[in-house]
């Protein structure tokens, strides 16, 4: 996963734009972009280099991009994983 620093956000549309332009990378799995952190995390196979032009091409500066750990919530899945917790 990476998270990528971003510059520029400033409403709803700009999280839509950022959101949209990213999951249309080929390789990507998963978005989650955040308007208060200024930040996308995403999950898949792509370079920095394709995330930051995509990002980019929509009107927004890329501060940083780093890879980060998945947590074990971050890992699980399915439509029941969110009400079952790991003991």
């Amino acid at each position: 996963m990476k998270r990528i620093k971003i510059e520029g956000m400033m409403c709803d549309h700009c999280v839509n734009a950022v959101s949209k332009a990213l999951k249309g990378i080929e390789g990507i799995s998963e978005v989650n972009v955040r308007l208060e952190d200024k930040e996308a995390v995403v999950k898949g196979m792509a370079s920095e280099e394709i995330l930051k032009e995509t990002i980019e091409k929509e009107g927004y500066t890329v501060l940083s991009i780093e890879d980060i750990e998945e947590s074990g919530d971050d890992k699980k899945s399915g439509i029941f994983s969110k009400f079952f917790k790991k003991k």
